[in-house]
């Protein structure tokens, strides 16, 4: 979850506005991710909190943070996303990072896996992910 560069509380939290990326939620309820990340946050306050009550829908990620950075609510994203943002203190993650239940598969024709190119990749790829963990 990223906001604008403020000093965020669980109370500021409860009256904020959630910023959904409508690009994640094609088969999922507007309030999933919401709630999957406030139910793994270790402050008890956070679990109750209604994410539908104040919300915008955005149709894509780069839209969700400059809403962020317009002071127009909070949203989050994938962090390979927005590290530069946060590393430029932009914006902030004030909360826990969660980790996130989707992931990706690379998929290849069987007869392509042992291909120098496709192996250079697949290991390219392999320790890249290593670093970001």
């Amino acid at each position: 979850m990223v906001v604008k560069r403020v000093k965020v509380q669980v109370t500021s939290v409860q009256q904020t506005i959630f910023i959904h990326n409508t690009k994640s939620l094609e088969f999922i309820r507007p309030d999933e991710e919401w709630n999957y990340w406030l139910e793994h946050q270790s402050d008890y306050l956070l679990k109750d909190i209604d994410v539908l009550q104040n919300n915008y829908i955005i149709n894509h990620c780069d839209m969700t943070m400059c809403a962020a950075e317009a002071d127009m609510g909070m949203t989050m994203a994938r962090y390979t996303l927005v590290k530069e943002i946060l590393n430029e203190g932009t914006l902030i993650a004030p909360f826990e990072r969660v980790k996130s239940r989707r992931g990706y598969d690379l998929i290849c024709p069987l007869e392509h896996e042992s291909r120098p190119k496709t192996r250079a990749f697949i290991e390219w790829l392999n320790d890249h992910v290593k670093k970001e963990q």
